[in-house]
């Protein structure tokens, strides 16, 4: 994976203005919604949205950080942020773009589709929650989760017209 040089810097940059993190103004209501700690023992300063965004704004090379990873994606952040910083679509294009360049080191596949979907740390944390182990709805992604139970459903209340 080439994650050096001006081009990253550049898109970086892009991205940092598209979803204005320039606009952090540090003030916490992030950190104070974030449902990470809740998960995580070692939820820190480093994971969390302003965490990440003070790494990209000084070019720590936040995006070889595993704590890109950690986050949910919920949204929490975003909507309580009262300068507008948009850090879940952020995450969301940092990881499509790291994903696209060949980390998928902390990424599981869909069992069915073969998309990303899921964080390993947060699969993980579902998976210890629920003390389930491998499950065949926590494999796939929602996409391919909402197909099977239609077919399933289906195939209850109208057996013989299966399509």
């Amino acid at each position: 994976m080439n994650l050096a040089g001006n081009h990253m810097e550049d898109w970086i940059y892009t991205l940092y203005k598209r979803h204005k993190l320039y606009y952090c103004v540090e003030c916490g209501k992030c950190v104070a919604v974030c449902p990470m700690q809740d998960i995580f023992r070692n939820f820190d300063y480093e994971v969390t949205p302003r965490g990440i965004i003070k790494k990209v704004a000084l070019y720590l090379d936040a995006l070889k950080d595993d704590a890109i990873w950690f986050c949910l994606q919920c949204n929490a952040c975003t909507d309580a942020c009262p300068a507008g910083v948009k850090y879940r679509d952020f995450m969301i294009a940092v990881r499509k773009y790291l994903v696209e360049h060949g980390n998928i080191a902390n990424i599981d596949i869909c069992d069915s589709c073969g998309q990303y979907y899921i964080t390993r740390y947060i699969l993980n944390h579902i998976k210890n929650k629920l003390k389930c182990g491998d499950s065949d709805y926590l494999n796939v992604c929602p996409d391919c989760r909402d197909k099977f139970f239609v077919a399933k459903i289906r195939n209850i209340f109208h057996p013989l017209n299966m399509h």
